[in-house]
């Protein structure tokens, strides 16, 4: 193509859109101000942030687990390790299920949070949504699970959680009001505290109850055979009922054996107690979740100039389409020609 065709072309494009240019500026603009007044009205999220990490030990010469700085400052293997861990258990489906299950105290009274959550998120604007709403028959009244579920995939759309290479954890989370944000973010990190502690410790807890319940019970035991002893014990009597009489004697031997066993059950259950304390794990919060909130959502000067732009170009293309296609159709036929 020539300059002189290449020319002629782009002064043909231009009295096309000079002809019909406020039929194109027009329309863009009332694309661009629908994008701009649906953004700006859309509701915001207020996200909080926390940062926290998994806080490891290291043994003493007391054979006691003690906090070691150095790993809480720079960061540790097993303190990544544990991170990682922490984000598998904060993305899960499970634990945001189990926290929305969770009544709050609100006005007074106690509420599922499942119900605060889906009445404090606003109707899509979306006009998909409508339609879907008119064709899809109305349902009853959601079911607990499925509350619990709509609440739960709520939030977890809401989740930003990163791992640095020290170990520490950044966490976030947000909703549609600030009060919301906070207690959801409050909710979660005691939640993962409460799961970790549960699956870090079911083996010495349960050694705990074991040995309670055990020393519990040889205890009454000893009780009543101490109280049968005294009484055995009168005056001068018990050498001559411990020398000469039966029952006596086995009287006190099961005393010094039940005293035997509730002594090793005793250091059984103190041990058991000592190494529960070892199994805690600890979760530092290094930042609270507190204000200041990040707000976020769609901004309706970015909307506006977006949709007028790519609004005006979309109709100048469909208004030029017949001198497009046969701009094309020249185009390729050259190419075929000369590459004959």
């Amino acid at each position: 193509m020539k300059a002189e065709d290449l020319f002629q072309h782009i002064d043909l494009y231009k009295s096309q859109f000079l002809r019909r240019k406020w039929l194109i500026i027009g329309l863009a603009l009332a694309v661009g101000l629908l994008l701009g007044t649906r953004a700006f009205f859309s509701p915001k999220v207020y996200k909080i942030s926390a940062v926290f990490h998994p806080e490891t030990s290291s043994e003493g010469a007391s054979g006691l687990d003690i906090p070691n700085p150095i790993s809480i400052l720079m960061g540790s293997p097993e303190m990544s390790s544990s991170g990682q861990q922490l984000i598998g258990v904060l993305k899960s489906r499970s634990i945001s299920e189990h926290l929305v299950s969770d009544s709050i105290s609100m006005d007074s009274s106690q509420v599922l949070l499942a119900d605060v959550i889906i009445e404090n998120t606003p109707i899509p604007l979306s006009p998909i949504y409508w339609v879907m709403k008119l064709i899809l028959p109305a349902d009853g009244p959601p079911s607990l699970e499925n509350k619990v579920i709509k609440a739960s995939k709520t939030l977890l759309g809401f989740q930003e959680i990163s791992l640095t290479e020290e170990g520490f954890i950044n966490f976030s989370v947000g909703f549609y009001t600030p009060g919301l944000s906070q207690l959801v973010a409050q909710k979660y990190i005691e939640n993962l505290e409460a799961y970790f502690y549960n699956q870090k410790t079911e083996q010495a807890r349960r050694n705990v109850t074991f040995f309670t319940s055990r020393s519990d019970s040889v205890k009454r035991e000893l009780d009543k055979v101490a109280y049968q002893r005294a009484k055995a014990i009168d005056q001068d009597q018990y050498r001559i009922f411990a020398r000469d009489n039966v029952n006596n004697l086995e009287l006190e031997a099961s005393y010094e054996l039940l005293k035997e066993m509730y002594i090793r059950l005793i250091a059984s259950k103190e041990q058991s107690i000592a190494q529960l304390k070892r199994d805690t794990p600890m979760i530092q919060v290094l930042d609270p979740p507190k204000p200041p909130f990040k707000v976020e959502g769609p901004s309706a000067l970015s909307a506006f100039l977006i949709g007028t732009i790519f609004s005006a170009l979309f109709l100048f293309v469909w208004l030029c389409r017949k001198q497009i296609k046969a701009d094309l159709l020249f185009l390729f036929i050259r190419t075929i020609e000369s590459n004959d």
